[in-house]
């Protein structure tokens, strides 16, 4: 389940730097964002929209198994935002300058 985590995170990141052609734009939104899902606001959200969310389960003598539709929500948001990255970097103004177009 962490994979989903990590995908999402990183694919935020990056999405954020491409959209706005600026690295601390990608930290400070990707830590934001990490911020919220871990502070006392994470209680106001549904538990659909919080990828930290775990439930006690009594069928495995109360192991923490995490909420399967969150992790699936954003594996999907994750992979959107990879697919966004692909378009981003196609429409780069600093990747013509790097093919020597003008």
């Amino acid at each position: 389940m962490c994979f989903m985590t990590v995908l999402f995170f990183a694919s935020l990141s990056v999405t954020m730097v491409n959209f706005f052609q600026n690295m601390w734009f990608g930290l400070v939104i990707s830590l934001a964002v990490w911020f919220v899902f871990n502070t006392k606001v994470k209680e106001y959200l549904p538990t659909v929209l919080n990828i930290f969310a775990y439930k006690i389960t009594p069928e495995i003598n109360g192991g923490i198994t995490p909420y399967f539709f969150n992790r699936a929500l954003y594996m999907v948001v994750g992979i959107v935002m990879l697919i966004m990255n692909y378009l981003l970097v196609k429409r780069s103004p600093m990747r013509k300058v790097k093919e020597g177009k003008k």
